[in-house]
């Protein structure tokens, strides 16, 4: 029965290093998500406005060809 209860507390003892790694690296998760979303965010908006300001600001300025006089 001692023994039994030393094999409980060292596995428990192991559980618990496992957990606390395993919230860890949730956590790590959690943060790399959100840095991943913003980016994307970011990206989107850039995507927006050249493609929104961009070309309309574009459209005014002659094309390489006819700058080039072909």
């Amino acid at each position: 029965l001692i023994e039994e209860v030393k094999k409980i507390g060292e596995n428990l003892s192991i559980m618990a290093g496992q957990l606390k790694r395993a919230e860890e690296t949730q956590a790590k998760l959690v943060k790399s998500r959100s840095d991943l979303e913003q980016e994307i965010f970011v990206k989107r908006k850039t995507l927006f406005v050249d493609r929104e300001r961009g070309q309309l600001l574009r459209s005014y300025y002659p094309s390489a060809e006819a700058l080039s006089g072909q």
